[in-house]
C-alpha cells in the first residue's frame, strides 16, 4: 500500500533556473532580448511570493515549494526538513479544489 512519505515530488529551482540562464545568455547573440523579460518575471515571482505567504492557502503553499520560492524550499537550506514535511502533509498531486476567497 502507498502512503503520501512514499511519494517522490519534483521540485524546481525557479529563481536559480532564470538566474542561470541569464548568466549563460551571450550578449551577441539574439538572446540577450530575454534579460529585461527575466528580470521582469523575477520579480513578479517575488511579489507572488509575498501575496501567497498573506493567503496562507496549503495548496498555494504547496506550489510555491515545489517552484522553489519559497526560503526553505530547497534542500541545501537548514528549514528544508520543515518544509518537506509540509509539503508531505499538504500536498496531493492531482487533486483539483475549487479555490474561494
Amino acid at each position: 500500500m502507498s502512503t503520501k512519505k512514499d511519494k517522490m515530488h519534483w521540485r524546481c529551482n525557479t529563481p536559480e533556473l532564470l538566474k542561470e540562464t541569464l548568466e549563460n545568455i551571450d550578449p551577441k547573440a539574439q538572446h540577450g532580448v530575454l534579460q529585461k523579460p527575466f528580470q521582469i518575471l523575477m520579480g513578479l515571482l517575488a511579489e507572488l511570493s509575498d501575496k501567497a505567504i498573506l493567503l496562507d492557502n496549503p495548496e498555494i503553499n504547496c506550489m510555491m515549494i515545489k517552484l522553489g520560492l519559497y526560503e526553505g524550499s530547497l534542500p541545501h537550506h537548514p528549514e528544508y526538513e520543515a518544509v518537506n514535511e509540509y509539503l508531505e502533509e499538504h500536498y496531493t498531486p492531482g487533486e483539483k479544489k475549487e479555490v474561494t476567497s
